[in-house]
Order: structure tokens, then sequence, then C-alpha cells
């Protein structure tokens, strides 16, 4: 007997703990809340009258009682508010809260009994046939304990009754019932362990049995089972209701059951199944929807487990059409937006082309009049034209660039710069403005500030003429104030501090946060006079997060602005800028007297562009070197050309009328007119991101972006223009001796490889070294090169990569572009792994 009580109280724990699943499973509402309360406090009591069954002295069997009640006062508690839910009654909140009271009371006074004796005034424990029986004596709490359970008892049976009469729903009827049976039968066990008909009452609480019994039923209730007739419930009102085709089959692969929708989708069904289901098997097997008139279905297969044995398979049809139909709009879609991505691209790429050809012929012009000019205050006035077109066309840059701005793909660019040339190129900028609205501009910079620096010069100057030009625009009377100090890091590096101060309109406290909104401006209304269209301080403030800093706002409202930040730069030269404007006008000086040049008498070339100032900045550019220039203005003028003349080089422009760059450079692969090898370069404003190799995809030899500027005009003819050309380099007559058509002559640069010395390398140091190098080279600055080489030298390097060195010093040695590229690659990798 004693095992058959175990068993059927384990078999009891298991029922309610699948019951706690099924409801957790479906939590969704304070309903099922209750519900899955009750639930828990009933696996709470089942298990602590296993504990109490399993109990061999006083002791055990009173802590098993404690786990045991704890789950029993909560019980009733929490089913009845169940039911108030269904039944859709409001039990008010100070009524839940007094009941909730009562159990966690009516707990405290069971575990204090053994004090107080207000649940058991007297108690005895022993054991009899394997059985605990514990005997007691009622406390006042005890009756009042019960005489509350039978109230909970007729309260539920009462509040089912009266819903379950007022109920039309069929199916809710059937729930209100299935629930009511449940009350019922716990209530029908409580009475008859009240009157003692059970024998076994002295061993084993009678009402335990209600529990599984109740939770078979709860558990029917909450599937919404019928219970006489649960498949045809679950046929009629959830399977054959669903808008997906349902199709079950056996282990044989027969058709056992097809739901509406399953007919309606294949109404062969009725009279041939297994072409429906072989339709369906080949679509599941390639993957492929089932399109049937306008509607497109997806198939789904899974096993049909019984037992833990595959009895068929289960077949759901799934409505895709709507989904299709939003993939196929998506496509489309995105079809379109790739061509709006085109027509855009195609913009701005003609917006670069149209802005940068004037721009081309401003500075191309400019540096004729730098080049020409022999008075000093014109030199610097020709400086000032370039300093701020270059500014302008590093913004213009920065805004055309569609790649960059799309995919925010903008870098940061280090390299080593003039602080003092920096400055003042800010100030150069910025006066005209600022003086054009009577405002007084006023520079503090610190003289002591390092003189050449290691950074990005160029996203600097932008970021600093951003906040000039913010001030001058918002600013009506007053000034403007350029802030520049800097504090040591260490001994290579320094924190350079900047503000822009104004004594403008001010910005409110709620709108300093929208400053960094693209293309969102600040008191619209009040500032519709005002140029710009909001990008400036976001670009700024996008930028400054790239150098790892942020921009610092402070503001008061109607009196003006500080907008300010501080970057890192490294140092390269600790020599203080001093005055700027007099370490300005000596490095014009420099700069002037160092102008390389270079002479090629018996090299012919060929230029093509539409534009006619174009041509012109491009011969005046070129007029030292007394290179002969043909010059055309068509693709069809630059074919006859080439047709009567024989070239050492063309540069040819993309954008032309009637036959464009491309075209004109088919055309002559076509005739056979590029023989030899001939370089042809692609002159253009086109510098989107990618246009490079575009270009060469088309079968350019090289390219070239407008504005071209001598540096780079020199460097290409170089690059490409046979050595055996050249009459002079460097204000030196050229000889027969090809070491003399180097770039260095071994007398000044010992190019040949010497022993480093003992001082171990640093990895970075080498890495920049060695891109200054590279960079130099690249830009025609060999001097430059020259002091980076000397540099590298000066340390111990591991073996692998001291090779390399060597390799490459040999390279430049014997002027060998290729390998010096190719080693400089080498190293480079070897140096990142």
């Amino acid at each position: 007997m004693y095992e058959l009580v175990i068993s059927i109280q384990v078999a009891s724990i298991v029922l309610v703990f699948i019951e706690c699943m099924i409801v957790f499973n479906n939590l969704k509402s304070k309903t099922h809340a209750y519900l899955f309360l009750s639930c828990i406090a009933t696996l709470v009591n089942n298990v602590g009258y296993l504990m109490r069954l399993t109990a061999d002295s006083a002791e055990t069997y009173y802590e098993a009682s404690k786990f045991f009640f704890m789950g029993g006062v909560w019980q009733a508690f929490a089913f009845v508010m169940f039911i108030a839910e269904i039944c859709r009654i409001r039990v008010r909140m100070p009524i839940r809260l007094a009941l909730s009271l009562f159990c966690a009371v009516t707990y405290v006074i069971f575990l204090t009994t053994d004090k107080t004796g207000l649940y058991y005034s007297d108690w005895s424990f022993r054991m009899e046939d394997k059985f605990p029986v514990f005997e007691y004596e009622h406390g006042i709490w005890h009756i009042i304990y019960a005489v509350v359970l039978i109230l909970y008892i007729l309260a539920a049976a009462m509040m089912l009754m009266t819903t379950y009469i007022k109920e039309q729903n069929p199916i809710r009827k059937k729930r209100l019932l299935l629930v009511f049976f449940s009350v019922v039968t716990q209530a029908i066990f409580l009475i008859l362990r009240m009157v003692n008909i059970f024998s076994l009452d002295a061993y084993y609480d009678v009402t335990e049995l209600a529990f599984p019994i109740a939770t078979v039923i709860m558990i029917v209730a909450i599937l919404k089972y019928n219970l006489f007739d649960t498949e045809k419930l679950a046929r009629d009102y959830v399977v054959d209701e669903l808008s997906e085709g349902i199709i079950a089959t056996n282990e044989k692969g027969d058709v056992d059951f097809c739901n509406k929708a399953a007919y309606k989708i294949f109404p062969e069904l009725e009279t041939d199944s297994d072409s429906v289901l072989e339709q369906i098997r080949n679509a599941i097997k390639l993957g492929d929807p089932i399109s049937i008139e306008d509607r497109i279905y997806t198939p789904l297969e899974n096993n049909l487990i019984q037992d833990g044995v595959q009895s068929g398979k289960i077949y759901a049809v799934l409505d895709s059409t709507v989904h299709y139909r939003d993939m196929a709009n998506l496509e489309e879609q995105k079809q379109i937006a790739n061509e709006a991505n085109k027509a855009k691209s195609a913009f701005l790429a003609n917006m670069s082309h149209e802005i940068r050809t004037p721009i081309n012929a401003v500075l191309g012009m400019d540096e004729m009049i730098l080049r020409d000019t022999n008075e000093e205050q014109t030199y610097e006035y020709a400086m000032n034209i370039s300093a701020a077109g270059n500014s302008l066309l590093g913004i213009i840059n920065d805004v055309l660039d569609f790649s960059k701005i799309e995919a925010g793909k903008m870098e940061i660019i280090p390299v080593e710069y003039d602080f003092a040339s920096t400055v003042h190129d800010l100030v150069t900028i910025i006066t005209p403005r600022i003086n054009e609205k009577g405002l007084r501009f006023k520079t503090e910079i610190d003289e002591n500030t390092p003189h050449i620096l290691f950074g990005d010069e160029i996203r600097i100057k932008q970021i600093i003429t951003n906040l000039l030009t913010n001030a001058a625009k918002y600013t009506e009377s007053g000034s403007v104030t350029l802030n520049i100090t800097y504090s040591e890091i260490d001994d290579e590096h320094v924190k350079i501090y900047v503000s822009v101060k104004d004594t403008g309109i001010g910005i409110k406290d709620g709108d300093i946060s929208k400053l960094t909104n693209a293309f969102e401006r600040i008191e619209e209304k009040r500032n519709r006079n005002i140029e710009g269209t909001g990008i400036g301080i976001n670009i700024t403030y996008r930028l400054l997060e790239m150098m790892g800093s942020k921009l610092q706002v402070s503001s008061v409202y109607g009196e003006g602005s500080e907008f300010s930040f501080v970057i890192e730069q490294k140092v390269i030269s600790w020599e203080s800028i001093g005055n700027v404007d007099k370490k300005w006008k000596e490095s014009l000086r420099k700069k002037r007297s160092s102008l390389a040049s270079f002479k090629a008498r018996n090299a012919k070339i060929l230029a093509v562009d539409d534009t006619t100032m174009n041509l012109r900045v491009f011969t005046g550019l070129l007029k030292p070197t007394e290179i002969n220039i043909d010059i055309a203005e068509s693709g069809r003028e630059c074919i006859k050309l080439m047709e009567d003349n024989r070239y050492d080089m063309v540069f040819l422009d993309h954008r032309m009328p009637d036959m464009d760059g491309v075209e004109t450079l088919q055309k002559i692969k076509e005739m056979n007119l590029d023989e030899n090898n001939l370089p042809i370069i692609a002159l253009t404003a086109n510098v989107v991101s990618g246009a490079r190799d575009e270009y060469l995809g088309y079968g350019f030899t090289d390219y070239l972006t407008k504005p071209v500027n001598y540096e780079s005009l020199q460097k290409m003819i170089l690059k490409y223009l046979p050595e055996e050309l050249l009459d002079e380099y460097g204000n030196e007559k050229a000889s027969n001796d090809s070491s003399s058509k180097k770039k260095y002559s071994k007398s000044e640069n010992e190019y040949n490889y010497r022993p480093y010395s003992k001082e171990e390398y640093d990895q970075d140091t080498l890495i920049a070294l060695i891109e200054i190098m590279e960079s130099s080279l690249d830009n025609g600055n060999y001097k430059r090169a020259e002091e980076m080489i000397d540099m590298i030298k000066k340390y111990n390097y591991p073996e692998d990569i001291e090779e390399e060195l060597k390799l490459l010093f040999d390279a430049i040695d014997n002027d060998n572009d290729n390998l010096t590229f190719e080693t400089i690659t080498n190293i480079k990798r070897m140096l990142n792994n």
C-alpha cells in the first residue's frame, strides 16, 4: 500500500509539472499569471506532501510540512483569482491585498504553532507500517483556515455557474464547465476528508488524490479540448480554420487528413492525392515555391512522431504570395536605388568636373604668377590665392567624393607639415570674409608651439576653417578670436588646443545638441538670411571623432559662442613657430628659390582639352621645360594630329563634347596610333572614389587630376618620358653617363648599404619613415627622401627586414621604380604582420 501511495503522489507531481509548463509557454496575461501561480503552489504542495510521506522522524516531518504548507496557503487563493479573471469578475485591490495578507499570516502562524498553539494546539508523531502518522488537535486558526477554504470553493463554484449560464459561446461554455468540474473534484475530496469516510485517513490525505484528477481536467480546459470529442473539436476549431493548407499522411505515405485550406489550394486532393503529394515533395526537394494561378505557396514537411516512432508526415502549405510580391518589389526598389546611385555618382562626377575646371584655371594661372613674378608683394598675394584655392579644393573633394560620403570611407592621412604655414593659411582664408563684415579678427597663437608636426594637415585646416567660417557667419559685430596653445605629452608628442570664440548671436542650451545633425540649421527663421547648408559642424564633429577628439561648445545666447577641441600630434621638430607672419614670409622665399625645373627640348607631347583656358594653363606650366607642346580642343582634332605627328606623351581630357576622352582613346587604339606603348594620361576633373581604377580599366596609362599643379605634372612627365629626352634636370646639364641621369648622384647621396648602428629600431618609427620617403619620392622631393633614408640607416633591424632594406636602397640607387615600389610594399607587409 505504501508503494502505491508513493506512486500516486509522484504521478500527481509529474502531471502538475506538465500543467505548469503548458501554462508557462502560454503566459500572456494576468489570467495566465494567476493560473501559473496556482500551478506552482500546487506543485510545491505535492512535493512537500511527498516529503511528508518519506519522513522518518517528527523533525523531518515538521520540516516537510513547512514546504507542503507554503504551497497550500497560496494554492486556493491563486486558483480563485484565476477563476475570477476567466469569469470576467473584477476583484478589487483591497480584497486581493486582504486575501494575500491572510495567506501570509496563515503561513506565519503555522511556522510558529509550536510556540503559539494557534494552528495545532497539540500533536504527536509515530511510524506505522512505513507510514508516518501525524496526529493533532485543531487550533483556532486551523478552523478559520478551513472555513476560508470552504468559502473559496463556494465562491469559485458560484462565479463559474453564473458565468456559464450567461455565456453563449459553446466553446467557452465547455471550458467553464471543465474548470467547474476541477473545482468540484477538489471540493468533493475535501468533504470526504472532513467526514473521515476513508480508512486511510490516518495515513494518507485523500485530498491529494484530487490534484492529479483536477490537473488532467485543467490541462484539457487549457488546450480548449472538448471533453467528449477532442479530435473533432481540434479539427473543427483549430486545424480546419487555419489559413495554411495541412495534409497528414500515414507511414505508408497515404493521405489521412486534409484541412479546408488544403482542399481549397489543391481541389484535386479528392481525386488524385498522389499527384499533389508528388508536386509538394518535388517543390521541397528543389527549394522552389508552388505557383497556382496568381498565388505563390511555400511547402514545408515535418515528421509525425508517436511514442518515439515515426507514424507519418505532415505537410504545411503556406501562402507566401505577399512575401514574394514584397521581395519582387524590394528587388525593383533595389534596382531603382542602384540606378539612382549611378545617377547620383554621375551627377557628382559631372559637378566635380564643372567645379574643378575653373579652379584648375585659377590655380594654374596663379602657379605661373608664382613662377614669373619678381615682386615679393605680388608673390605673397599669389601664395595667398594658392592657399585659399587649395583649401577650397580640399573642401570640394570632401563634399563631392561620393564613395567617402556614402560609405563612410573618409580617412585621416598623417603627414609631416609646417604648423606655421597651416596657421597662416587659415588666417589668409578667413581674413577677407571677416573684414567684409567689419569685424575684428584676433589671433592668439603661442609662439612656442612646435614648428614641424606630424598629422593630417588638410583635415585640421578644414576643421578650423569650418569653425572660423561658422563664427564669421553668425557674428554681426565685434570680433572673432582664434586661440592656439599647446602642452607637452612626452618627448615626441604634444596636445594642440584650438578654440574659436565669437561675439555673435549665441546658441540656446537646447539647440547645442542639434549642431551635429547634418543639414539641420538651428533657428531657421531667425537665420534664414545666413548662407549655409548645415553640414560644416557635422563634418567637423566626425573628423574630430576620427582623430580621437571631440568638439566642445559653450555659448551664451545673445552674447557669443566658443568652439574648441584638443588634438594630439607627433612632433618632428621642436623649433618654435615664433612670429607666424615672419616665418611665413621666410618660407615663401625658400619655396620660391627651390622650385624644381627640368628641360626636355627634344620631347613632344600633345595636350587635349575642350577648354582653352585649361590648355593655356597646361602650356604655361610647362613653358620653362621647353617641351614641344601641341594642343587640341577636341577628340577628332587629337586623332588628326596623332595621324600626322609622333608624340612622346599624350594628355587627354575625359569630358569633351562630340567625342569624349574614352571614345578618343578607343579610336586611337583601333587605328594603332599608340604604338611603342605611347603613354596616354587621363587628364580630368573627375575625382570621385574609384575613378583611378575606372580610367586604368579604359586603357589609359595613368591618371592626373585637375586642377593640375606643377609638381604633379612634373612627376608624371618624368615618370613616363624616356630618359634620353631629358636635357637638364635639377639645373645641371645631362651627360652621356647614365649615372648622371639618376635622381641623385652618388656624390650627393651614397646609396650603397652601410652597416647600421646598434640602436634598436621602433616598428612604428620605421613605418612612418618609409611612408614619408615613399611620399617624397612620389612628389619629386628627393632631398627629403634622402633625409629619410639617412634616418632609416640609424637603426639596427632584424635580418629579414635588413635584407629587404638593402634591396630597397639598391633599387633606388639604380633608379628602378618598379622594384622600389615592390620592395616598399614587402617591407610594409612584413612590419604589419
